[in-house]
């Protein structure tokens, strides 16, 4: 009974916070003006941070697809693999959005961290 009220947090993270708060933040971003603010380095470091964290979600969607239609093996190579490459994305996203400044810090920070705890979670499952 204990796991199932902590898969449904985990469940919500990955399927609605997430993916909405990488909307909302694309979205917010894209209709301001000016979008690179001074100084332009840290707004490039932000964006890239956001980047990062974004490739970790399609990562982890492009994961739940394949698992869905072809099934992954126990241990598999290639999703252990792709545990690690999430992982590094997360924690270069997470890591790079405290230098970085502008519209997309905050929610770089928060879509990188919850997708490192997505991985680990899931890597530790296995």
């Amino acid at each position: 009974m204990g796991f199932t009220y902590f898969l449904i947090p985990l469940y919500l993270l990955c399927w609605v916070f997430v993916p909405m708060t990488l909307a909302w933040a694309l979205r917010r971003w894209w209709n301001s003006q000016p979008r690179i603010e001074l100084p332009t380095w840290r707004n490039y470091v932000a964006f890239a941070s956001f980047t990062l964290g974004g490739l970790s979600v399609l990562l982890w969607i492009v994961l739940v697809i394949w698992a869905r239609v072809a099934g992954f093996r126990h241990y598999d190579p290639v999703l252990l693999r792709s545990y690690g490459v999430g992982l590094l994305l997360g924690l270069a996203g997470f890591v790079l959005s405290f230098p970085g400044k502008g519209k997309l810090r905050w929610p770089a920070c928060f879509i990188s961290f919850a997708m490192v705890f997505m991985w680990f979670v899931a890597a530790s499952m296995e």
